[in-house]
């Protein structure tokens, strides 16, 4: 079983595809996939969201794992974390995958 695991963000959106075999885990790919702080947030969410379909359709995961936001003190950077995410989900939903949230 393939597992695409995502922690978004809308500068550095990091991503881990592990794959479960019985009791053991190998990991297949890692990395960020980063966009310019000063390109436009709308141009920002595209990459990520096509990035992530080109995740998908290289792993082909049965599921994916998705950080689920922590506000703490800055709500300006949860709305944009919370844009990021939206992005995942949106390719994860396009593709029929799965998506399950999990706390920081």
């Amino acid at each position: 079983m393939v597992v695409l695991g995502i922690d978004p963000g809308t500068v550095n959106t990091g991503y881990g595809v592990v794959l479960a075999q019985g009791p053991r885990l190998a990991a297949l790919d890692g990395g960020v996939i980063g966009t310019g702080p000063d390109e436009p947030l709308e141009r920002r969410l595209a990459r990520i969201h096509a990035r992530v379909c080109d995740l998908i359709r290289e792993h082909a995961p049965v599921a994916m794992a998705v950080e689920d936001l922590f506000f703490g003190q800055n709500a300006r950077t949860a709305f944009s974390v919370g844009q990021a995410r939206g992005a995942v989900m949106l390719s994860a939903g396009m593709a029929g995958v799965p998506c399950y949230s999990y706390t920081p």
